[in-house]
């Protein structure tokens, strides 16, 4: 979370001249989106195992064991693919067709704490409904998308909610 932070900061302020005209271009793009297929790719090979036997071991060793509480280079260089595919797909310059999914993250980013809480219930509550009704893959995408909908419209509701909370004059 805080590599987030300071590489946002440093793409916001102090280096985004240099930065931002690196991340604006096309090659990033094809880079972060040739990354991500293959983060992709190697994800599925977990759960589908003819793809499995596609993967080098030599790759495998390289990577494994992930570990959440350590900030592996890997996990870095995912989070910044993340964030140039992000900025080309919500850059002001780019057509209007992104509004509703750029609204969507403002929202959720503006209760990051509420939102991520909602998170975790309904992370537990789709665990729970997955094991108790196992289907295809038409099931968990839409037990996600499901997720991801509730979320929304609670960051929206709670900007609502905080908007006509505040009788006072809003100072920033």
């Amino acid at each position: 979370m805080a590599t987030a932070i300071v590489l946002g900061t440093c793409y916001a302020y102090q280096c985004g001249g240099t930065l931002k005209a690196i991340v604006d271009s096309r090659p990033a793009l094809i880079a972060a989106l040739a990354y991500l297929a293959l983060s992709l790719f190697i994800a599925l090979s977990w759960q589908i195992k003819p793809i499995e036997a596609m993967v080098p071991t030599a790759l495998g060793k390289a990577i494994y064991p992930i570990d959440k509480s350590s900030l592996s280079p890997l996990r870095v260089l995912h989070f910044i693919a993340l964030a140039v595919v992000l900025v080309h797909l919500t850059t002001a310059t780019r057509p209007r067709r992104v509004n509703l999914f750029v609204l969507a993250l403002v929202r959720c980013g503006e209760n990051a704490l509420p939102i991520y809480c909602a998170s975790v219930l309904l992370s537990f509550a789709a665990t729970v409904f997955l094991n108790r009704f196992p289907g295809g893959i038409a099931v968990p995408i839409g037990v996600s998308l499901a997720g991801i909908g509730v979320m929304v419209a609670l960051s929206i509701l709670l900007t609502w909610m905080n908007k006509h909370e505040r009788l006072s004059p809003k100072l920033f």
